[in-house]
């Protein structure tokens, strides 16, 4: 009898465990549900009064992934300013009730109200991406501050980030992949920019950002290996001119001014023909004045589509 009592108490015990662990979970998945409804709520809600009762519904959530969305509102400058000052609200609201993140919200909104994206990123980078916990909002927040500070490429790879943490947890739809684009533009302009200022080193760097996971049509948009070929010219790598050429020929990037820079390297590169020091000197010229004449039609181009759509905005 003693051993069956225990059989019974035992079996009991383990029900009863059970049975709070399966509501407990089923809790738990009702909260994760209803926090990611509020976050994908407040992120695309069209009416103020919506997204103020989403942000304050977020400000009793304990979870990581509200803090970034939050934060993200806050720091919006195009979001309604209700809003904004319910995100604020709510951000203050979890840092008196979420103990785990207490202090590193109390940090996130001071930089936030200072402006600080550097130690906003510092902030986000040392408490969120240490830990691997690989949110994608994380990596949207860190985007978008890099982005407010004109750090182009480093928005990029933030947001490529994002982008491929978002295919595994739906998010965001199509709006990192929007705020990629963006960062090409920007970096595009840039680079011209410095091209035409003689800063040659710095323009190739933009363009080299730009060239990384650019999508076919946005390839023949913006000719990035074109604009690399010319400012490798220009800086006299004659090598790599013509292996960024021969990528501009292989994306169909402006096909008649890529084969023309493209004969022009192969005269001065072919080895089995060498030049004369006059032969030489004149095939330079030739190709710095060419780089010259491309560049001036690709940003006359660029400048012309810009005109055609309104800039995205980083908020």
């Amino acid at each position: 009898m003693p051993e069956l009592l225990i059989v019974i108490g035992i079996l009991a015990l383990t029900a009863l465990v059970v049975t709070v662990v399966t509501r407990w979970s089923s809790k738990q998945d009702h909260m994760n549900e209803m926090v990611s409804f509020c976050m994908r709520f407040l992120i695309d809600s069209r009416r103020a009064s919506e997204g103020r009762e989403a942000a304050m519904a977020l400000g009793q959530a304990k979870d990581p992934r509200a803090i970034m969305v939050l934060l993200d509102v806050v720091n919006d400058q195009q979001a309604d300013q209700t809003v904004r000052k319910a995100a604020a609200d709510a951000l203050s609201a979890m840092s008196t009730d979420y103990r785990k993140y207490k202090q590193v919200i109390a940090e996130l909104i001071s930089a936030s109200e200072l402006q600080d994206h550097s130690r906003l990123i510092e902030i986000l980078t040392i408490n969120f991406e240490k830990s691997g916990a690989g949110y994608v909002q994380t990596a949207h927040v860190i985007g978008r501050a890099y982005l407010r500070q004109e750090h182009y490429a480093d928005a990029k790879e933030w947001f490529r980030i994002a982008k491929t943490r978002n295919i595994i947890t739906p998010f965001y739809g199509n709006q990192i992949q929007q705020l990629i684009v963006e960062c090409d533009q920007r970096l595009i302009a840039k680079g011209d920019e410095l091209f035409k200022s003689g800063e040659y080193h710095q323009a190739r760097e933009r363009y080299s950002a730009a060239s990384h996971g650019l999508s076919n049509e946005e390839s023949l948009r913006y000719s990035e290996f074109l604009r690399l070929a010319c400012v490798y010219c220009k800086l006299g790598d004659y090598d790599a001119a013509d292996q960024a050429g021969l990528h501009a020929l292989k994306n169909g990037q402006e096909t008649d001014m890529s084969l023309a820079l493209n004969k022009l390297l192969q005269q001065l590169l072919d080895r089995n023909h060498p030049r004369s020091a006059q032969q030489r000197e004149r095939i330079v010229s030739e190709i710095d004045n060419l780089a010259t004449e491309i560049m001036e039609k690709l940003c006359v181009q660029t400048t012309d589509e810009a005109g055609e759509q309104a800039q995205p905005s980083i908020g």
